[in-house]
C-alpha cells in the first residue's frame, strides 16, 4: 500500500546490526518500534509531561532506578495515557507490521513500554522532560 511506504519512509533511520539469529520479535522491535518512537519522541514526551497525575517532583536525575519504577508504576495505573501512548505508536505501523503487532500485541506493547520509560528518562538527565 501507498500509505504504508509513505509511512515506513518517514522514519528515522536507527543503525542496528541484526544477524539471522534475532527472533521475529526482536527484529521487529529494532526495524520498526525504534525508528516509530524515535519519530514520535516528542510527542510521547508530551503526552506523558501533560499528564495531571504526573508528579515530577518523583523524577530524580541521579536516580535512575527509582525512575523506572516510578514511571513503570504512573503507566500502569494511567491506562488512558499509557494507552494514548501506545496507540500513537501503532498508528504509525504498516498494515504488515500491525499484524503482526496483533499476533505479539502483549509483549510488544511490554517492549513499548520499556523503551518509553528508557527514553523519556534520557530527556530528564537532558533537561527536555518537563512539567
Amino acid at each position: 500500500m501507498k500509505n504504508d511506504r509513505s509511512k515506513q519512509n518517514t522514519r528515522p533511520i536507527v543503525e542496528v546490526q541484526l544477524s539471522n539469529n534475532d527472533t521475529p520479535l526482536a527484529v521487529f522491535t529494532h526495524a520498526t518500534l525504534r525508528p516509530v518512537l524515535k519519530q514520535l519522541h516528542a510527542t510521547i514526551c508530551a503526552v506523558i509531561d501533560n499528564d495531571k497525575n504526573l508528579n515530577s517532583s518523583n523524577l530524580s536525575i541521579d536516580k535512575e532506578a527509582q525512575n523506572t519504577a516510578y514511571l513503570k508504576s504512573f503507566l500502569q495505573k494511567n491506562t488512558e495515557t499509557r494507552n494514548l501512548v501506545i496507540g500513537a505508536i501503532i498508528g504509525n505501523f504498516s498494515a504488515e507490521e500491525l499484524t503482526f503487532y496483533l499476533q505479539h500485541q502483549k509483549e510488544i506493547n511490554r517492549r513499548i513500554i520499556e523503551m518509553v520509560i528508557t527514553r523519556y528518562l534520557s530527556q530528564i538527565t537532558e533537561g527536555y522532560a518537563t512539567k
